[in-house]
């Protein structure tokens, strides 16, 4: 996908229909101090174009994504 086809984010650029799912998403961390503690791993470029991903960060309790983020970080994935 060039920069043209879509936003550039890090290392990545997301598709323009999901500019917006992305910044509630990136902005959901940045409010909740539980979820800026692990933004690098919730918001990492791997899922930086997945709908799905940036669905559920702007609508699953902050616990479970705590959850997701503490196993993916002490799993190393």
């Amino acid at each position: 996908m060039s920069k043209r086809d879509g936003w550039r984010v890090g290392h990545s650029v997301v598709a323009w229909e999901l500019a917006l799912p992305y910044s509630n998403a990136r902005l959901r961390c940045l409010n909740s101090p539980l979820l800026h503690r692990r933004m690098a791993t919730i918001m990492d470029d791997a899922w930086a174009d997945d709908a799905d991903h940036l669905r559920w960060v702007n609508t699953a309790k902050v616990a479970e994504i705590v959850k997701w983020a503490e196993a993916i970080e002490r799993n190393g994935e």
